[in-house]
């Protein structure tokens, strides 16, 4: 079940992964919008073929805006679920391991290194920690 619990928690990592994502389609296809410039022929008229192109991206990436939009609101909620059953945890240095895990996301080196723990005893109070979540069904 300590799976269960990991993966619960890893859910805001995972979210915040999916926006990066989306946020690097953004910028590429802003990118892209930039570069598309109107021809003009040898008359001294606009192709509105081009212009018409540029619409159609300026669209998607509003499209795009939006889905980011949506799932800033979903990691917002799940920071919040997430924050709110950590703060259910009675030992400090359990509830500090999980907050700087699965909410801000550093890895074991840096918190062994934040909280002047080796390595080891931070994953044995890690392993504490889920197991706490887990027997009193906080998560």
């Amino acid at each position: 079940m300590a799976n269960n619990v990991k993966d619960y928690l890893g859910r805001v990592y995972r979210t915040n992964e999916f926006i990066n994502t989306k946020e690097d389609q953004l910028n590429y296809l802003r990118d892209m919008s930039v570069k598309t410039t109107s021809i003009i022929n040898a008359s001294g008229v606009r192709n509105s073929s081009n212009e018409n192109k540029k619409e159609i991206i300026l669209c998607k990436i509003v499209d795009l805006e939006q889905d980011l939009l949506t799932e800033i609101n979903t990691v917002i909620d799940l920071n919040k679920e997430v924050s709110g059953a950590i703060k259910r945890v009675e030992d400090p240095d359990y509830r500090l391991i999980l907050e700087c895990r699965y909410l801000n996301h550093l890895t074991w080196s840096n918190i062994a290194e934040q909280l002047g723990f080796t390595p080891q005893w931070v994953n044995v109070l890690h392993n504490r920690a889920l197991k706490e979540l887990e027997e009193k069904q906080i998560i």
